[in-house]
C-alpha cells in the first residue's frame, strides 16, 4: 500500500474508490486502526461503497495468507471530509473472502486531476520519487565507503584540483564527499518523512531540503561512477 499525506483525501466526498491489486506488502495505510492489519480490498463498481477486507493481528502473526471467514467492512463515501474517522464509521459484518491477500494501490475515479491517459491520480509523485532516490543514495554511500569508486575531486573548485593526491588528501576528500551525501540523503528523508511520518524527531526544514536537492542536482553526473 502506498502512503499518502493525512490530509490528502480531505474534501473528496461521494467519490468512488477502486482498489487495484499489486504485489504482496505489509505496509498499513494511516487511516486503519492499529488493531487491524489491512491486507486486501475490493470495491463495487456501480456505487459509492467501499468493501474492505481485514485480517486480525492474530491471523496475520500466525502467517495466515488465505482465509475463509474474515470481517468485511462497508463504508459509504458520504460526507467524509477526513478519512481519519477510520473504521469507527464502518458497518462491520461477516463475510467470505477466500484468496491470497495482496497489496493494493488506491485508484481514484471521477477526480478532475486524473491523468486521462492512464487513469491514475498521481498526487504524491515527488514523495514516490523521494522514496526511490533515497534508498539508492543510501546504498551508494554504503558501497562507496566499502569499495571506494572514484576519488571525489569533483567537489573541489578547479583551482583546488591536483594532478595527484596524498593519502591524507584522499581521506579528506572522501570525508567531505560523505558530508555532501549526508545532506542529500537528509533532504530526501525529510521529504519522505513528511508523507510517511516515520520519525517524529526529524524536522521539516525547507532550506535544508533545498540545499540537499541542489547538491543532488550538482553532483548527479558523478553519482554511481
Amino acid at each position: 500500500m502506498k502512503h499518502y499525506k493525512k490530509d490528502l483525501l480531505k474534501g473528496f466526498e461521494k467519490r468512488k474508490f477502486e482498489l487495484i491489486e499489486l504485489q504482496d506488502g505489509n505496509s498499513l495505510p494511516w487511516w486503519i486502526e492499529e488493531k487491524w492489519i489491512l491486507k486486501g480490498m475490493k470495491s463495487e463498481s456501480q456505487n459509492d461503497k467501499l468493501y474492505v477486507n481485514f485480517l486480525t493481528d492474530k491471523q496475520w502473526e500466525s502467517g495466515t495468507k488465505t482465509v475463509d471467514e474474515i470481517i468485511v467492512s462497508e463504508l459509504e463515501m458520504k460526507n467524509y471530509s477526513d478519512f481519519s474517522s477510520k473504521i469507527a464509521e464502518l458497518d462491520m459484518r461477516k463475510g467470505i473472502f477466500s484468496e491470497k491477500l495482496e497489496q493494493f494501490w488506491i485508484k481514484f475515479d471521477n477526480i478532475k486531476e486524473l491523468d486521462k491517459n492512464n487513469q491514475w491520480a498521481w498526487y504524491e509523485v515527488k514523495y514516490e520519487m523521494a522514496e526511490f532516490i533515497l534508498s539508492r543514495l543510501e546504498d551508494y554511500k554504503e558501497n562507496y565507503n566499502i569499495r571506494g569508486y572514484s576519488l571525489p575531486d569533483w567537489i573541489l573548485d578547479v583551482s583546488e584540483k591536483k594532478d595527484s593526491y596524498s593519502d591524507k588528501d584522499e581521506l579528506e576528500l572522501k570525508h567531505a564527499w560523505n558530508k555532501e551525501l549526508d545532506k542529500m540523503i537528509d533532504a530526501f528523508k525529510q521529504l519522505l518523512n513528511y508523507t510517511l511520518q516515520f520519525d517524529k524527531e526529524l524536522e521539516y526544514n525547507e532550506e535544508k531540503i533545498q540545499e540537499g536537492l541542489n547538491k543532488f542536482s550538482k553532483y548527479y553526473l558523478h553519482l554511481w561512477d
